[in-house]
């Protein structure tokens, strides 16, 4: 229905539409998704390539709202798009396990070795790097062209979509 405040002999009515504030939620959501998986195909420093490699990541992107709420889920990983990975978190797996997931890793950035023994061992002195020195990105300060640029003009645009979804604003003396 609507909510009445009584503000000096006249009222303020506002009708609001929950299930239209949802919508505004849901498209800025899929909206700010679609803008997250665009940066990601941009080439960016150290090795001017894309972050985007195999899909997996943007595919894991997902959002939940509802007419008061909207969430944007993402994979634990998913800060290190921006940050690189330190010294401490390559050391939160064993060197073995590091260098089975930059193993699989090399293959999904189409890589070239000469052989599948050489791309271990890319990847087990890869592992052995980052859990002294981080990752490249980690070693140049990071970036903050991912994600962390699209959330304010994901607050604005939904200030700006709620506030056009108040569909009767009267003020009536009494």
């Amino acid at each position: 229905m609507g909510t009445e405040l009584y503000i000096k002999n006249k009222i303020l009515r506002a009708m609001l539409d929950l299930s239209q504030i949802k919508g505004v939620l849901y498209k800025e959501a899929n909206f700010t998704i679609l803008n997250i998986v665009q940066n990601m195909l941009k080439p960016a420093a150290p090795f001017n390539v894309p972050t985007y490699k195999s899909g997996r990541t943007a595919t894991s992107l997902r959002q939940e709202t509802d007419a008061d709420s909207l969430v944007i889920f993402a994979p634990d990983y998913f800060p290190m798009l921006e940050t690189g990975i330190s010294p401490s978190d390559a050391k939160r797996k064993s060197e073995r396990d590091l260098a089975k997931a930059l193993y699989g890793w090399s293959f999904d950035a189409d890589m070239a070795f000469e052989d599948n023994k050489k791309r271990y061992r890319f990847a087990l002195y890869s592992a052995r790097k980052q859990q002294i020195q981080g990752s490249a990105l980690y070693r140049i300060g990071g970036r903050k062209d991912i994600y962390s640029n699209e959330v304010d003009p994901l607050v604005e645009r939904i200030k700006e979509g709620v506030g056009q979804s108040i569909l009767d604003i009267q003020i009536i003396k009494k």
